[in-house]
C-alpha cells in the first residue's frame, strides 16, 4: 500500500484528494512487483495515456488556432513524450511511490524515464476514474498550461521544451537579478559502474534534488523540478 504522507505528499502537489487509496496503490505498481494478489498499472496506463493526449491536443487546439494539424501533432508529441512525463513524474515523487520487483529496484527503476511515464499516466487514469474530466481537466492543464500560455507560437513553444533545463534556470535567475544556480553533490551511491548521483539545486528561492546516472543528469532533473514548481506556482497565482 501506498503510505499516507507520500498520499498526502502528492495531494498537496496537485490540489487533489484521492478518493480511492487502493487504486492509486494499483497505479503504481509495476509488472515486475508480485502481482498476484494487487495487479499492475498496465490498464490504467492504458487510460491514462488517452486522456492525457486528449487534454493536451485541447489545450494546444485552443491556444493556437492558426497552427496546422502538423504543428499541433509535432508540438504534443514533445509535450508528452516519455521525458516530458517523466519529468512531471520526477516532481509529483511518484518513482518513491512505485512498488517494484526486486530485480527492477536493482536496476534503478525509480529513476527509469519509461516507468515514470507510466506511473503519470496511470495516475492521471485514477483521477480520471475517481472525479472525471472536468477535474482531471484543471489538475493537468495546471501542470502545462504556464509552459504553453507563455509561447506565442508552436515554433517558440519547441524552442521553449527542447531548451534544456539548466540553461533555462539560469535565465530565468538572470531575469530575476537572482544569484545564478548553486548544484551541489549530496551523495554517491551503488557500485561504481552503476553509481547514482543526488544532486541539491538551489535558485530563485527554490531548493530541490534531482536524482541521475551522473552529475549531469541528476542537476538537470534538479532544474526541471525548480522551473515546474516556479510554473506551479504563477499558475496558482494567476501569473501565467
Amino acid at each position: 500500500m501506498v503510505t499516507s504522507e507520500q498520499i498526502t505528499n502528492l495531494e498537496q502537489k496537485l490540489n487533489y484528494t484521492f478518493l480511492q487509496p487502493e487504486l492509486l496503490t494499483l497505479a503504481m505498481t509495476h509488472p515486475s512487483f508480485d502481482t498476484d494478489s494487487v495487479g499492475d498499472y498496465q490498464r490504467l496506463e492504458f487510460l491514462g495515456d488517452a486522456v492525457v493526449e486528449l487534454i493536451i491536443s485541447t489545450l494546444l487546439f485552443q491556444t493556437f488556432p492558426d497552427a496546422d494539424e502538423g504543428e499541433l501533432s509535432k508540438v504534443r508529441s514533445n509535450l508528452i513524450d516519455e521525458q516530458a512525463l517523466a519529468m512531471h513524474a520526477q516532481f509529483l515523487e511518484l518513482g518513491e511511490m512505485a512498488h517494484l520487483g526486486w530485480g527492477e529496484e536493482k536496476q534503478g527503476g525509480r529513476e527509469k524515464n519509461s516507468i515514470l511515464s507510466d506511473l503519470f499516466e496511470s495516475m492521471v487514469a485514477v483521477i480520471y476514474r475517481e472525479s472525471g474530466w472536468e477535474k482531471t481537466w484543471d489538475i493537468i492543464s495546471e501542470l502545462f498550461k504556464p509552459l504553453i500560455s507563455a509561447s506565442s507560437s508552436v515554433e517558440q513553444l519547441l524552442e521553449h521544451i527542447n531548451r534544456d533545463y539548466k540553461s533555462r534556470l539560469q535565465e530565468v535567475a538572470q531575469d530575476l537579478s537572482m544569484p545564478l544556480p548553486l548544484y551541489t553533490i549530496v551523495k554517491k551511491d551503488g557500485p561504481e559502474h552503476e553509481l547514482t548521483f543526488t544532486v541539491r539545486c538551489e535558485a530563485i528561492g527554490f531548493t530541490t534534488e534531482g536524482v541521475g546516472h551522473n552529475k549531469k543528469s541528476a542537476e538537470q532533473i534538479a532544474a526541471q523540478k525548480i522551473l515546474i514548481e516556479m510554473r506551479l506556482l504563477k499558475a496558482k497565482n494567476g501569473a501565467v
